[in-house]
């Protein structure tokens, strides 16, 4: 009910608010953390964290249901995230850290979303976000960093394809070795959003 009331009044910090407050309930990666090389010695706790994991996902995916979609529109390249077009970059840094970095990607600025694909090596929503969702002026206009970031977005894709074929002969080192990189790449996206609310903050200054 909270929510709905939220979404009728147009009070997009309540509701990110209360997005991640959600996430948090569903979330169970604080805990993985610590016993991420356990799990993965132990098939039946790897098969239930994926079962949390699909339910959390399709939990959190019902909350957004009753967000107002005009905080859940992807914005135009560059555009600033504000108050009046999104719910909080501080909400979405909460909810990036509790490993709901899907959910972000087709609610955030276009430039922040290919980065959040590049940096989780997501080439599939990568590669449909350049060729779907971007404008022919975007394209233009950010010809060259484009092109930067989808030869790196092919390699990793295919590293991960590789990486995929052989999961058997993977040693447990290697699969923590990528559990540090996924939180450090969490880390790199936090950063890039942390950057764009001080620029916001900056021109606030200046007005």
């Amino acid at each position: 009910m909270s929510l709905m009331m939220c979404k009728r009044y147009r009070l997009s910090g309540r509701q990110g608010r209360y997005l991640v407050l959600m996430c948090a309930k569903y979330s169970n990666l604080h805990s993985m953390r610590i016993q991420f090389a356990r799990l993965l010695s132990n098939r039946i706790s790897m098969e239930q964290q994926r079962a949390c994991s699909l339910l959390a996902h399709e939990a959190i995916h019902n909350v957004l249901c009753l967000i107002d979609t005009n905080f859940l529109k992807m914005k135009p390249f560059g555009e600033r995230l504000t108050e009046e077009n999104s719910l909080g970059l501080q909400a979405y840094v909460n909810i990036l850290n509790l490993g709901f970095w899907k959910k972000l990607v087709y609610i955030l600025e276009k430039k922040l979303s290919l980065q959040l694909c590049l940096k989780f090596f997501d080439f599939k929503n990568f590669s449909l976000l350049t060729k779907a969702f971007l404008t022919q002026q975007e394209k233009l206009e950010h010809k060259g960093l484009l092109e930067s970031w989808t030869l790196k977005a092919q390699v990793k894709g295919f590293l991960m394809d590789k990486q995929r074929i052989l999961t058997r002969k993977v040693r447990k080192s290697d699969l923590v070795s990528l559990y540090d990189e996924f939180t450090g790449a969490c880390d790199e996206v936090v950063n890039a959003v942390q950057l764009n609310q001080k620029a916001m903050q900056s021109m606030k200054q200046l007005v």
